[in-house]
């Protein structure tokens, strides 16, 4: 039915008798969102479930206060849950391209990391000392004087053998070979070409007895210096094992409860013992003079022989409280799965383990990472890796470079760490529309959506709640007070802008604009407090 209306009926006023205060100076600021109750139920409930595949997308009009109540009510819940766990990276002996990740309890990693430190500066004042005292040196010295014997001996014989066919061995440094004798004198090469042919049959047949006995002499020469070298290796093993053994089993016995890490530490263990060598300075002499030659080369650092053993935490929970909260506003790929950074040597590209750099989702792991679906969809790869991450329940770090191939350089593939992150999108309805409709499995990540309103019932309670907000935002922003009849007129204005005489506007985004451009009028009429004006 269609009928006149007054003037009167064409607005839903508001006075002051609504009220019972008579400026926002004697509220409290308001807890938490007006008038989107069944989007808070539905937030709620799927903040409390921690199933695969209960992560949130808030949906609605921009300006509601979604970001600002998801960040907010998150972090109360994250501060009563558990500190998640450390996150290191270490470098693998079984296969150097693939690095190791260990776990520990919060403030465990960076402790695991000083003690390898420690652990590594032990191993090379222990082992420089121990090496060069005199007893070492005794006892490597009467082992190699047994098998210089045995090699003496050895080689006597085959002089010997040589001698009774007529030969004469000489050794070189590129080795041994034969001369034949004649008449008791040595022939060389041009001698040689100037004998009888009778005789060179002879020199020939008895060089190829002499060539088979030296072949089996030189066979057992060649056994005794490989068992010598194992000896060696044995007697440095045995001494350094009673250099550092005792200081290796003592970082064990801190973290047996980790079979990774105890593992790791046995691993650098036997990797220093089969390498003791690397802990003792080389001469440079050569190097100094080829640097003096190119002098871009005295530019390039030493190899630091202790790389390998060192730590890279990646994740240090040691002060954290409670569950981490992430927000973000640029998602990109590497800002979110983390990065292997690169250096440039004379124009070729090197990495290792230490140059592993966490992303967001190592940051949020085991907590809530925070999230604009707008943002998300524009960053190339950015989706495709939230959702890898969400189905996987896993944190790859595969580089995206060498997936485009866009970098020739060598490449690591870090161990994936085991993810338990609650993602919380937030969009329009738009977004998640597009989502659903291109993105098969979008429904079976996001089985939570909180949909929050445009507008809010006008109620008594509304009203009073919108009064706090003002409160809230003298506060925040350290401006004047509003009077009573300065709320009236937002209300009335949140009214106007539902389009709504029963209903008010949720997008208090607006509201601020409003009551940030009032106060700055008032500041500039000097006045002390806002008013309906």
């Amino acid at each position: 039915m269609q009928r006149e209306l007054s003037y009167t009926e064409l607005k839903n006023g508001c006075s002051a008798d609504d009220f019972s205060f008579c400026s926002t100076a004697e509220l409290e600021p308001l807890e938490g969102i007006i008038g989107q109750d069944r989007a808070v139920k539905a937030f709620d409930f799927g903040l409390h479930v921690k199933i695969k595949g209960y992560n949130i997308y808030m949906s609605g009009p921009s300006g509601t206060g979604k970001t600002t109540y998801a960040k907010a009510s998150t972090e109360r819940l994250a501060a009563t849950e558990d500190v998640p766990l450390d996150w290191c990276y270490v470098y693998n002996f079984q296969n150097p391209r693939s690095p190791l990740a260990l776990s520990f309890p919060a403030g465990e990693g960076r402790k695991f990391r000083d003690d390898m430190n420690e652990l590594v500066q032990l191993f090379q004042t222990e082992l420089q000392k121990v090496f060069r005292t005199e007893d070492y040196e005794k006892q490597k010295t009467e082992l190699l004087r047994g098998f210089d014997e045995k090699r003496d001996a050895l080689m006597d014989q085959m002089s010997k053998e040589a001698a009774e066919n007529d030969f004469q061995v000489k050794t070189t440094n590129s080795g041994i070979y034969f001369m034949p004798v004649v008449d008791g004198k040595p022939v060389g090469e041009e001698e040689y070409d100037d004998l009888a042919e009778d005789v060179k049959d002879v020199i020939e047949k008895n060089s190829q007895i002499v060539q088979e006995k030296a072949s089996a002499i030189m066979r057992d020469i060649r056994e005794l210096d490989k068992e010598s070298k194992w000896c060696v290796d044995q007697l440095d093993y045995k001494v350094g094992m009673f250099a550092i053994g005792h200081h290796v089993s003592a970082v064990q016995e801190k973290y047996e409860q980790n079979e990774k890490a105890v593992a790791y530490i046995n691993a650098v263990k036997e990797d220093v013992l089969e390498n003791i060598s690397q802990f003792f300075e080389d001469e440079e002499d050569g190097e100094e003079g080829l640097a003096s030659l190119l002098p871009m080369l005295s530019k390039k650092q030493p190899e630091d022989v202790t790389l390998k053993y060192k730590v890279n935490l990646i994740v240090d929970n040691s002060e954290t409280e409670g569950a981490p909260v992430v927000t973000t506003f640029n998602p990109t790929y590497y800002n979110l799965v983390g990065e292997v950074e690169y250096d440039s040597e004379f124009g070729n590209l090197t990495t290792d383990f230490m140059k592993i750099k966490s992303g967001l989702f190592h940051k949020a792991n085991g907590g809530y990472l925070i999230v604009q679906a707008q943002d998300i969809l524009s960053a190339p790869q950015a989706w495709e890796a939230l959702r890898r991450v969400i189905k996987t329940k896993e944190i790859n770090m595969d580089a995206i470079r060498e997936q485009l191939g866009t970098v020739v350089a060598p490449t690591l593939k870090p161990e994936p760490i085991p993810a338990n992150i609650k993602i919380i999108m937030i969009g329009s309805s738009y977004y998640y529309e597009l989502l659903s409709t291109y993105d098969e499995e979008f429904d079976k990540f996001f089985k939570i959506r909180a949909d929050f309103d445009y507008e809010m019932p006008r109620s008594q309670e509304n009203m009073l709640k919108i009064a706090q907000f003002i409160k809230g935002f003298t506060m925040r922003e350290k401006t004047m007070d509003f009077d009573v009849s300065a709320v009236c007129a937002v209300v009335e204005y949140s009214s106007r802008a539902a389009e709504r005489q029963n209903k008010l506007s949720t997008r208090f985004n607006h509201l601020a604009e409003i009551l940030g451009e009032a106060a700055a009028w008032a500041k500039l009429d000097g006045a002390e407090m806002v008013t309906a004006k």
